[in-house]
């Protein structure tokens, strides 16, 4: 994985480690510490951000789910999340494939997963589970 290679580069272990493996396993490994190594840090920077991303879509997607499951007449939100997951997943492969830009393509993953906590924001409040509603005189 990258993180032992990570831990044999930072360490100078990683010679030694080499030569007990056979000597394609090695020459793959050592192709890997040098892409590890060329990488800069930026390209590592997008990619925890892109795991934040993530995880606020599923959260948001989440939220629709539990309000088609526990409101009646709400399935329509259960439609939404599958599309909008489908939105996000086909529209970074299509950026990512097409453009190639990783800087474009996070940008893109930002704005909709900031549309999506919007939309589950609204849900939120509109059927009832937020302060708001709760504060509200009956």
């Amino acid at each position: 994985s990258n993180l032992s290679l990570m831990l044999l580069i930072n360490s100078g272990g990683l010679e030694a480690a080499l030569e007990t493996l056979d000597t394609h396993t090695a020459t793959l490994y050592r192709d890997g510490a040098q892409t590890l190594i060329h990488t800069s840090s930026f390209d590592f920077l997008l990619s925890a951000a892109e795991r934040v991303f993530a995880v606020a879509t599923h959260l948001a997607l989440s939220v629709l789910i539990w309000t088609a499951a526990v409101r009646r007449g709400s399935i329509g939100y259960y439609f939404l999340a599958i599309l909008l997951h489908l939105l996000m997943d086909s529209g970074v492969l299509l950026m990512q494939t097409c453009i190639g830009n990783i800087v474009l393509t996070e940008g893109a993953i930002c704005v909709l997963t900031a549309v999506y906590v919007l939309i589950a924001v609204a849900v939120w409040n509109k059927k009832g589970f937020g302060a708001k509603a709760a504060d509200a005189p009956d």
